[in-house]
């Protein structure tokens, strides 16, 4: 497919992706917040970092998918995509690096 022939649209990472980083993000979301999951877990799945310790880990992702979000936004801006901008924003948000490897292709196509 020529990347530059949709010039205005979002592309979207395989569904895998999207599994992966949002089960990921939630499990840990989860592990950092509830007492009770982060003991049953560290109990009988596998030894775990202090709490604190996931929260920031969880902080961190949050700054680094909104500063890739922010970044992909502004690319697409950038690259003519006025309509699709704000989809890559919300894309990469949720997504991070797969979403931003996609624009990032398409950057290099046009």
């Amino acid at each position: 497919m020529d990347l530059a022939a949709q010039p205005d649209t979002v592309e979207r990472p395989h569904v895998a992706w999207w599994l992966a980083v949002l089960g990921g993000l939630g499990l840990l979301a989860v592990l950092a917040t509830s007492p009770d999951a982060y003991a049953g877990y560290a109990a009988h799945v596998h030894a775990l970092p202090s709490q604190r310790i996931l929260l920031w880990m969880l902080a961190g992702a949050a700054v680094l998918h909104v500063g890739e979000a922010a970044f992909c936004y502004r690319l697409a801006k950038q690259l003519g995509m006025e309509q699709a901008a704000a989809g890559w924003l919300v894309q990469t948000l949720l997504l991070g690096f797969p979403s931003t490897r996609l624009l990032l292709k398409r950057k290099r196509a046009t």
